[in-house]
């Protein structure tokens, strides 16, 4: 009668120990040129700024290479559907926040986001404005930095769940520049993202603003 002998356990395997080490240090590597990578593309934005210099439209298009950079430090690609807006008009994005990067590397725009997309000081430089939802002062803020985008002429790309939504797309319908809906179809962590981009929505002659606002917001129900 045959006799089947039960496998020892893995973690009385001599070389099990060494194996985890070897995962955990193969690992931190990876984390570090990561982190090497990160630091390259900033630098490299820093020295495109200089060249760009300081005109709203440079620094979108130096933020919209950055932000392709750092997608493809993650292996993802991203492929635009539609056609990206150019101009003052404000990008909303029904997304989750860590997909603004996605957009923003097809859409060369200004940003008001409540997350740390891009490190250091140069997120100001580029045109990115973080806000704090729990900040009193969140709403102000970002119709602030959106007023300083639309002045210079360029799109200005918030997510619907950001800290100040509301107050921009009021300030959209009293100025009368069109809202472009946008979305990134994919999850965060999937190889390749879609960012589909619809046709603008403009303010009608003599419409008020919370009726404006419904309509944008009927638009984005209509599902992707």
């Amino acid at each position: 009668m045959p006799i089947a002998l039960a496998p020892a356990p893995l973690s009385s395997s001599a070389g099990f120990p060494a194996l985890a080490r070897l995962v955990d240090r193969g690992r931190a590597l990876r984390s570090r040129y990561r982190r090497v990578k990160i630091f390259r593309a900033v630098v490299f934005a820093r020295q495109q700024l200089r060249r760009a210099g300081a005109t709203g439209a440079g620094r979108a298009e130096t933020l919209a290479a950055l932000a392709t950079r750092l997608v493809a430090i993650d292996d993802q690609t991203v492929e635009l559907i539609g056609v990206a807006p150019r101009g003052p008009c404000v990008v909303l994005a029904a997304i989750d926040p860590t997909q603004v990067l996605a957009v923003l590397a097809q859409v060369p725009a200004a940003a008001v986001v409540s997350t740390r997309l891009v490190p250091g000081s140069i997120a100001a430089a580029l045109g990115v404005r973080v806000v704090d939802d729990a900040n009193p002062a969140a709403a102000h803020q970002a119709v602030s930095h959106a007023v300083a985008a639309l002045r210079a002429g360029v799109p200005v790309v918030i997510t619907t769940t950001t800290a100040g939504c509301a107050e921009v797309l009021g300030l959209a319908s009293l100025i009368g520049v069109p809202v472009v809906p946008a979305a990134v179809l994919g999850a965060p962590t999937a190889r390749r993202l879609d960012v589909v981009v619809r046709a603008a929505i403009h303010p009608l002659p003599g419409e008020v603003t919370h009726e404006f606002m419904a309509r944008v917001q009927r638009e984005l129900r209509l599902g992707w």
